[in-house]
């Protein structure tokens, strides 16, 4: 497995006087179709076709037979050992604890999830995803956790102050806007407990676009693809989670 990221980790305090962490990291690892080129402007039709089409493929990676949830995530190209070190490295900064409570957006077949409560057996974890697909062998993967079918920009149902970690793992890229990720993150921050953690990983960095896209179209050169179309893939720059944290009315 060869993956390389950078990691930033930001106290920020200012919602309901609260303070937490947020980890965000920039992994150079894979990606699933050819990415959004920086320089292009979105418009809501490149927006909607590109939710749609991620939506489709999640579908159909849901009805797949494998025997390992990670490979259902888009992780297809690790081994289930290195699957075990990427979410055990990329999990240590949490500082979980026993009987934490845990809510990952976008869960997809709970391969994040269901290796963390591999890691940490008293964990108690949730998820929500907008595949009933992957929901399904999630489900099939971790029968005893609470999972929840929805658009992860949508979660008011959720109560507030209620995880002690709240994580999105290599799902930013799929959103179709960066006001949809403002959404997700507003959504995140709302269920998270004061003094609680949040983390943010796997996120493309525009930086990194042409090894991101050659190393994983080297990787899949042989396989079938999900989709005869290519949905663009959204890229984040560490910047803009700085800006986000200042719109957002936090102090870092």
């Amino acid at each position: 497995m060869t993956a390389a990221f950078l990691s930033k980790q930001k106290i920020l305090s200012g919602v309901a006087a609260a303070s937490f962490a947020l980890l965000v990291m920039f992994m150079v690892f894979q990606s699933q179709a050819f990415l959004h080129n920086p320089e292009q402007t979105n418009n809501n039709t490149t927006e909607d076709s590109n939710y749609t089409g991620w939506l489709n493929i999640w579908k159909r990676k849901g009805t797949e037979e494998v025997s390992e949830a990670h490979a259902l995530n888009g992780f297809d190209v690790l081994s289930p050992s290195e699957w075990h070190t990427l979410v055990d490295i990329t999990s240590k900064p949490l500082n979980i604890q026993a009987e934490f409570s845990l809510l990952e957006f976008g869960c997809g077949a709970a391969a994040y999830l269901s290796k963390l409560t591999e890691i940490y057996p008293d964990l108690h974890v949730s998820g929500i995803d907008y595949s009933s697909e992957l929901l399904e062998k999630a489900r099939s993967f971790l029968p005893k956790a609470n999972f929840y079918i929805s658009d992860i920009r949508k979660t008011d149902f959720l109560l507030a102050n209620s995880y002690d970690v709240v994580l999105s793992f290599s799902v930013f890229q799929y959103l179709p806007s960066r006001q949809a990720v403002r959404q997700v993150m507003e959504q995140m921050l709302r269920v998270v407990k004061p003094g609680g953690m949040i983390l943010i990983g796997d996120v493309r960095d525009p930086l990194r676009y042409d090894l991101v896209k050659s190393a994983r179209n080297d990787a899949i050169k042989d396989r079938q693809k999900h989709s005869s179309k290519d949905p663009q893939h959204l890229l984040l720059e560490p910047a803009f989670f700085e800006q986000l944290s200042v719109e957002l009315n936090f102090e870092v």
